[in-house]
């Protein structure tokens, strides 16, 4: 759902959604038709996960990027995908850096059979 009746590409636009039983709000930092990009940032610290790491981690604030890139081959598009945490709030002690697989960054790339 798309905040104060803001067109959801408007930068500044804020989207809230349910996600693993928690409400999260997002604004549009940055939005570009021509770059086939867009660029979210957590309103609020997102709680990580249960059972993804050994201890408790302290809610993380975060910035996500998009960017599509036609691939001529097959008319398929691969979609770059990165998420930059602030780990200075993350425990020290929770055994997850900002590194690690699949916290860090991540890809999703479309695939043809």
């Amino acid at each position: 759902m798309i905040e104060d009746d803001r067109s959801g590409d408007e930068v500044g636009a804020v989207r809230r959604f349910c996600y693993l039983g928690n409400w999260v709000r997002q604004r549009l930092a940055g939005h570009s038709d021509a770059q086939h990009a867009l660029t979210y940032a957590g309103i609020e610290p997102l709680p990580f996960p249960a059972g993804l790491a050994a201890e408790t981690t302290a809610p993380t604030r975060y910035e996500g990027t998009m960017h599509l890139i036609p691939v001529v081959e097959g008319n398929r598009t691969f979609i770059e995908w990165s998420v930059m945490l602030d780990t200075a709030l993350m425990m020290p002690t929770a055994g997850i850096s900002s590194s690690s697989p699949g916290f860090r960054t991540g890809q999703i790339r479309s695939t043809a059979r």
